[in-house]
């Protein structure tokens, strides 16, 4: 079989390709849930997810191509044993194990071995033959120890509350950004060659801090060296995943704590309680945006009992409350389904009894992820490597994100 490095490295590939595609899907997905087109930023981001796609298939060509080579050489290894096997023995499978079930059928042998019966003599030969048996007890030495791929390692590097949202990249230098806090003004003439309202608009710039948030760890070169998958890139991708969640989680806690409060859902609802509720919250989002943005829904894993009973089964149209199905494997690539058109998206980052309604106009997040950094320590003999980014959530229309109060 192709080594257990092959094995992983192939197994990144396809994780990074399926990555993409999911990736591509939620575009698709947010675009068509309001009837549009993709945006031309949207297109942009379509068309670097296809060519990472590429990109990895490309690097995972040689690597299944050697494999399959391998594959065919021990095919035809075997072939050639067995040949060798039935040409030694007379038999397509070596020399079968002799077995008589009485007295009597080894005298009917023994008789014409004597007298010269080959088959017979082998027979008989074979039987009286006094074979030591041998198994892996006996040669634990030769017995070489194969930790089989991919590893366990249960981290969700998905960020479903950030990607519904968008992430704006962080430049260099400091950062700031800028909001419309009062508009101009149209209005009707009061009588003719009377002047029209007239109001300035004020922009205001808002700092943005972005802390830093990462992580380090110093590896010893016997370890570099001696593991198989390398122990290096198994703690970057680690590194990467944890990340992955913290970012996740400070989006999901910034977010609800600045919502708005909005309606409450009963200690024991009914579907039409909750479907009511969120249709609440989605007027006072509607209303506070005025359409900007794509108003979704987002909940913790705790509360999709609450989400679960106004979604058909997948396929299937619930009139009374306006869903198209629903899969809950898929809540943790997205964008499981849809409540009168909104989406629905379940975050392991949000605090527990979360439910809200909100606008991704509402909401900015920030991030500039640093290069990967690794630093060699020749007098410790180690590798120091680390993890970092600058990240933050900032809610700049609490108007626009409504939390329901909810017991789950």
């Amino acid at each position: 079989m192709p080594s257990s490095v092959q094995d992983r490295r192939v197994a990144e590939y396809t994780a990074e390709i399926e990555r993409q595609q999911a990736f591509q899907n939620q575009l698709l997905e947010r675009a068509a849930s309001t009837g549009r087109d993709l945006t031309d930023e949207e297109t942009g981001l379509f068309t670097g997810a296809t060519a990472a796609i590429e990109t990895a298939m490309q690097r995972q060509a040689p690597l299944l191509d050697a494999a399959r080579i391998e594959l065919e050489s021990r095919s035809r290894l075997a072939e050639i044993t067995q040949a060798f096997t039935e040409a030694r023995t007379g038999y397509p499978n070596g020399t079968p194990a002799v077995e008589y079930r009485s007295a009597g059928e080894y005298a009917a042998d023994w008789f014409p071995a004597r007298r010269g019966d080959t088959d017979a003599l082998r027979r008989v030969d074979l039987f009286n033959r006094a074979a030591a048996h041998q198994t892996t007890a006996d040669n634990p030495g030769l017995l070489p120890e194969s930790i089989l791929a991919p590893i366990i390692n249960h981290v969700d590097a998905t960020r479903p509350l950030v990607t519904a949202i968008g992430v704006t990249a962080l430049g260099d230098g400091s950062w700031a950004y800028a909001s419309v806090t009062q508009h101009t003004l149209v209005g009707a003439q009061a009588g003719e060659k009377t002047e029209l309202p007239s109001r300035k608009m004020t922009i205001t710039k808002t700092p943005i801090s972005a802390p830093l948030l990462g992580g380090y760890l110093n590896i010893s070169a016997q370890d570099i060296r001696r593991t198989s998958p390398g122990i290096v890139d198994m703690v970057l991708n680690d590194m990467a995943g944890q990340y992955a969640i913290a970012t996740e989680a400070a989006a999901g806690l910034a977010i609800k704590t600045a919502a708005t409060a909005g309606p409450t859902v009963p200690a024991t609802p009914t579907a039409d309680d909750v479907n009511k509720a969120l249709w609440t919250a989605a007027g006072t989002v509607f209303g506070a945006m005025k359409g900007d943005g794509t108003t979704f829904v987002a909940v913790s894993p705790d509360v999709l009992g609450l989400i679960g009973p106004l979604m058909s089964a997948p396929g299937l149209i619930n009139p009374a409350q306006l869903t198209n199905g629903f899969s809950a494997g898929g809540f943790s690539q997205g964008v499981a389904g849809y409540i009168g058109g909104m989406a629905v998206v379940m975050s392991a980052g949000l605090p527990a009894a979360s439910m809200l309604v909100m606008s991704s106009a509402a909401v900015r997040v920030f991030e500039a992820l640093y290069p990967q950094l690794q630093v060699v320590e020749p007098s410790v003999q180690g590798t120091q490597v680390g993890y970092a980014g600058d990240f933050q959530t900032l809610v700049t229309d609490p108007a626009g994100v409504v939390k329901l109060s909810v017991t789950p």
